[in-house]
């Protein structure tokens, strides 16, 4: 390859970065008209830029150019731009044109593909929608999509637990404090220990649906937990095996959470030394919630 010639795509490429910029530029600055030329510009010498199209289609839109800016959505759809991104855009186009009906149509097939409830709910764009008589239930359907275990009730089974707690043994001595919170949006129960000794700990808690059990991972100092099971005669049972780290030595383990109808949860841990054949009590804590209101 000659110099020339590779000096000269030096030159282009440096002419289509600064292209490229001046275009993003006008298109954050809502510079609709810039932004517009810009994108036209460097689709002039890449046809097949999905994000070229699709920031052409919005800046048109703004513009009022309807039709030019279909064209450029069909365009960005075409060559790779998310379906739920360009449902969204597709709405806000409808919207512009005063068509609500096929723009909340766009906003449902947005939503089978994936879109957010929030990102819904905080677009300025589509607020004229909002007072749309399916828009709700386009939220709705959005959170049961993007939520999913917040909407599952085999994921709400071991609520009773979730809470600030002050923890005792069966004769009032205070053994800790444990906060258990749902997070990942529902899909997950974290537990945090903190022994009135000083020993600490935490737990991972879930539904696993392939298994129909629930699960927990416990890790604290020196002892590892892995037990599963569910919710039995309206207690949580799971049972597996504890680890000792400093010995290295798995016992068989079960533990029972029961929520009593003084507001209060009975947690009850045993250790089996005999592979199952008898149990032996390991720990018995009362929780008593100190969030209260």
């Amino acid at each position: 390859m000659s110099l020339l010639l590779v000096m000269g795509l030096v030159a282009t490429g440096q002419a289509t970065a600064q292209e490229n910029s001046r275009a993003a530029d006008a298109y954050a600055a809502e510079n609709w008209a810039g932004a517009a030329a810009g994108y036209e510009r460097l689709l002039a010498e890449d046809g097949e830029n999905a994000r070229y199209w699709y920031r052409l289609a919005v800046s048109l839109r703004h513009l009022e150019q309807f039709g030019g800016a279909g064209d450029a959505l069909a365009a960005a759809a075409r060559y790779g731009v998310p379906a739920s991104n360009v449902e969204v855009e597709r709405a806000r186009l409808h919207l512009a044109q005063g068509e609500p009906q096929l723009a909340i149509a766009s906003i449902a097939a947005a939503v089978d593909a994936g879109y957010s409830a929030d990102a819904l709910a905080n677009d300025t764009d589509l607020a004229a929608l909002r007072s749309h008589s399916r828009w709700e239930a386009v939220i709705a359907a959005a959170r049961r999509k993007s939520e999913p275990c917040n909407y599952d009730p085999r994921f709400r089974e071991f609520d009773f637990w979730v809470g600030e707690w002050e923890v005792t043994t069966a004769d009032g001595a205070v053994a800790g404090t444990n906060r258990i919170s749902r997070e990942e949006l529902g899909c997950t129960l974290i537990e945090r220990w903190s022994g009135a000794s000083g020993g600490t700990g935490t737990s991972l808690n879930y539904f696993d649906p392939v298994s129909d059990n629930w699960v927990q991972h416990w890790v604290g100092v020196g002892v590892i937990i892995d037990i599963a099971g569910g919710l039995r005669d309206g207690s949580m049972r799971l049972s597996g095996h504890v680890h000792y780290i400093g010995n290295g030595q798995t016992k068989p383990f079960r533990g029972t959470w029961t929520a009593l109808d003084d507001g209060r949860v009975r947690q009850f841990f045993e250790e089996s030394q005999d592979e199952g054949e008898s149990w032996q009590a390991w720990f018995e804590g009362f929780y008593s919630r100190i969030d209260q209101p």
